[in-house]
């Protein structure tokens, strides 16, 4: 028959018959002749199945490896002049220390957290835009692929593991991870409760927004649109929960890291069950990382304002004068004893300092 079909025309058509009889396809058609594949499908659909399988295993133990070597490997943040944090972080955990000691933990995180959210929110109406100009070009390319190549029982099982997403999940954990935490913090029992229930509430609401700002639209198949909420809560609820878990714990820079990969891992696999369902456009999804991972960032910097220093006294920070660079004169005990008598926040906030210094 391949013959027949090489005598009667040598076009390329030919040639593409020739590969769907072979493979099992010819533009979608199946072949009488084809090679069958697993549970008698055309081998090119399993080949293509089995790729998908590939992607999403390999692809979430690579992650998870590269973000435990980076961060195992690397200096968080990066140092200069003998050791001592680069400026830029002296400067921010200097404004950090000076507004907890001028507003308070709680003041301070709140501060923070919304001059974070702001900056966050201003920066994913920017990507959204931007990733909006790639439907044509990525997102329904790859929509229409992952339609050929689905398969129903794998579909199944990737909706299951899909679901650690969702918002019973997500705030089902939140809440227990919040009454263990509670059990194991040493101090100021209530930051667990607090940190874990604002991520919660600003995360739904900041979304929300997001997607009505940009309001891109969504796939054929569902409603999911820009950003993914799914990947969003993935990365900053869990990740919200890692960071205190790893606080609480004191762990070590290994565990650290393995900490931080495990979250990148369930981030990019939570991303790649929406794409294989097609609940979202895969830009969606990148939309749902950036947007999840620029909210933990903010949570941290601003949680860390209300949490102890690793003795237990005082939110960590430096002294004001490392930030720029300059060093502090000497005090006299006279001046200091009327600095304390006057103003107790100001005393703290110097020991606290003082702390800081040497445990860096």
């Amino acid at each position: 028959m391949m013959m027949a079909h090489i005598r009667r025309s040598g076009s390329s058509v030919c040639a593409i018959e020739m590969f769907g009889q072979l493979f099992g396809s010819c533009n979608g058609i199946p072949g009488k002749g084809s090679i069958r594949g697993w549970r008698g499908r055309p081998l090119w659909h399993t080949a293509s199945m089995l790729f998908a399988i590939l992607t999403g295993v390999g692809g979430a133990l690579i992650v998870f490896l590269l973000v435990f070597l980076l961060f195992s490997l690397s200096g968080a943040p990066k140092r200069h002049n003998g050791g001592r944090p680069a400026a830029w972080a002296l400067r921010l955990r200097a404004t950090r220390t000076d507004s907890v000691a001028r507003l308070g933990p709680i003041g301070a995180f709140t501060l923070f957290l919304g001059a974070g959210v702001f900056l966050t929110a201003a920066a994913g109406i920017a990507l959204g835009e931007a990733l909006s100009r790639l439907e044509g070009v990525v997102d329904r390319p790859t929509f229409h692929w992952v339609e050929r190549v689905q398969d129903h029982d794998l579909a199944q099982l990737v909706e299951t593991i899909g679901r650690m997403g969702n918002l019973p999940q997500t705030r089902g954990a939140g809440a227990l991870a919040a009454i263990g935490l509670v059990l194991l913090a040493r101090g100021r029992r209530w930051v667990p409760p607090l940190l874990i229930g604002s991520v919660i509430i600003v995360q739904k609401y900041a979304q929300t927004g997001l997607a009505k700002i940009v309001d891109r639209g969504h796939p054929p198949t569902t409603l999911g649109t820009y950003p993914s909420g799914g990947c969003a809560r993935t990365v900053v609820i869990y990740g919200t929960i890692m960071f205190l878990l790893l606080f609480y714990a004191r762990a070590g820079r290994r565990w650290q890291g393995a900490g931080w990969a495990l979250i990148a891992m369930l981030a990019f696999i939570e991303g790649y069950t929406r794409t294989y369902l097609n609940k979202h456009w895969v830009t969606d999804v990148l939309g749902g990382w950036a947007f999840g991972l620029m909210l933990l960032v903010v949570v941290v910097f601003a949680g860390r304002a209300l949490l102890p220093s690793r003795d237990g006294t005082a939110p960590e920070g430096p002294a004001p004068g490392q930030a720029t660079g300059r060093t502090q004169p000497p005090v006299s005990s006279t001046s200091t004893t009327a600095a304390t008598a006057s103003c107790g926040v100001i005393a703290d906030v110097s020991i606290t300092n003082s702390a800081s210094s040497g445990s860096s």
